[in-house]
Parts: structure tokens; C-alpha cells; sequence
């Protein structure tokens, strides 16, 4: 299945590439491209997915947003998705429900979220880095700070928080 994913990515860097030479451009404008990609017969190398491809793709969409209100009521995440680190290769496990997970599997999947914030904070402060050093304007984004042991005080006291997609789309009850 990586493979094939894979073999479609390229595919989209391909196309992605062609229409911003062609036009001369950095920005990504989806619809745009699609339809380049359409009048150039781009798509005619696009493999359709199956109903099992589409139902894998719903179901991780369903899995990564679930949300449910606790009862102090708090929106959090139904599902994890348990990752272990095996002869330095990362083990995904079958997602869980966290309202019936055991602590061992809990605790795996916190770490887990965890070391994800930790690669998401790397990633910023390279991409920043690189910018200031690379853009064409001479130009410094400001300093960030990533300690956040305020922002989890805070949001534990008030246990709001914006998760920025539609959550509406994909409650367990349609709330």
C-alpha cells in the first residue's frame, strides 16, 4: 500500500511542478491545477481508487477527528492510535477507543501524541529557520516560543480549545 501511495504522490509533486513552471508561479491553487492537469491528460495516469481504498481513507478521517463530550464536558478525541518504536521503525498499532483503553495502551498513545508535538515543534523551528535565512525579502519571522506548559494550564482550567476542522462532521452523536 506505501508503494502505491508513494507512486501517487510523485505523481501530484510531478503535476504540481509542471503547472508552476508553466505559469511561472510558487502558489498552489487546487482547482487551478486540477483542471491544468485535466486539459493535459494528466489524469488519464491517475488510477481510481476502489470502494476498499475509499472506505480505508474515510475510516482514518472518522479515527483522527471522532470526538465525544467528556463529563466534565470537554471535547476530546475518541480514538488513538498506539505507536511503538521496534529496531527503529515505527509500529502502528489497531486505533483504540481511549473512553475503554487499559493505562499500558493509554500511556502508548499519549507518548506517542507527545513525541509527535516534540517532531511538529522540530519541524516549525527548521521551517523558521530556513525561511529567515532563504526568503527573498531579507526578512525575520519573530523568535517562538514553544513552551506550552502555560497553554495546557490554561486549557485544562477552561477545557476549551479549537481544534480548527469540523467537528460536526464527525461526532459520535451528531452534535
Amino acid at each position: 500500500m506505501k508503494a502505491k501511495k508513494a507512486n501517487k504522490s510523485k505523481r501530484a509533486t510531478e503535476i504540481l511542478k509542471l503547472y508552476q513552471n508553466k505559469y511561472n508561479t510558487t502558489e498552489v491553487p487546487y482547482e487551478e491545477i486540477i483542471k491544468f492537469a485535466k486539459e493535459n491528460n494528466f489524469l488519464e495516469k491517475v488510477e481510481p481508487i476502489t470502494p476498499e481504498q475509499q472506505l480505508e481513507a474515510d475510516l482514518h478521517q472518522v479515527v483522527k477527528r471522532a470526538t465525544w463530550k467528556n463529563p466534565q464536558g470537554n471535547k476530546v478525541r475518541i480514538y488513538g492510535i498506539p505507536r511503538l518504536v521496534f529496531e527503529n521503525e515505527v509500529l502502528t498499532l489497531t486505533p483504540v477507543d481511549m473512553r475503554a483503553a487499559e493505562p499500558e495502551i493509554a500511556k502508548i498513545v499519549q507518548d506517542a501524541n507527545f513525541v509527535g508535538i516534540r517532531n511538529d515543534v522540530k519541524r516549525h523551528s527548521i521551517e523558521t529557520q530556513s525561511y529567515n535565512d532563504n526568503n527573498l525579502f531579507d526578512a525575520l519571522l519573530p523568535f517562538y516560543d514553544y513552551n506550552f506548559n502555560s497553554v495546557a494550564d490554561e486549557v485544562r482550567m477552561s477545557g476549551e480549545y479549537d481544534d480548527s476542522y469540523n467537528e460536526e462532521d464527525f461526532n459520535e452523536d451528531g452534535e
